[in-house]
């Protein structure tokens, strides 16, 4: 599970069968509480297919910062797609 990109607390990652079978998405989850439980959102609509133990604003910070990043994170993607995985970027929010 190659970690993609990080901010603060939360990590997003890419599971590596899920790249060759779905459209581009990223799993992502608190790091003081490890992988236990991760949220899916797709990177084109910046929907959630699932939002594990994260509150809600903590839910529009994932969407923000999607959606402020969303060409690159679309991009590592589909790097990733293609077995190039770098260093995980670090995100901003502002």
């Amino acid at each position: 599970m190659p970690k993609i990109a990080l901010y603060k607390y939360i990590v997003f990652f890419i599971v590596s069968l899920d790249v060759l079978k779905e459209p581009p998405h990223l799993h992502f989850t608190k790091t003081k509480k490890g992988r236990k439980y991760s949220g899916k959102i797709w990177l084109q609509s910046l929907e959630f297919e699932r939002t594990a133990d994260f509150k809600q604003h903590e839910l529009n910070l994932v969407q923000k910062l999607v959606r402020k990043h969303q060409k690159q994170l679309i991009e590592l993607f589909y790097k990733a797609e293609k077995g190039n995985i770098g260093k995980p970027i670090k995100l901003k929010s502002r």
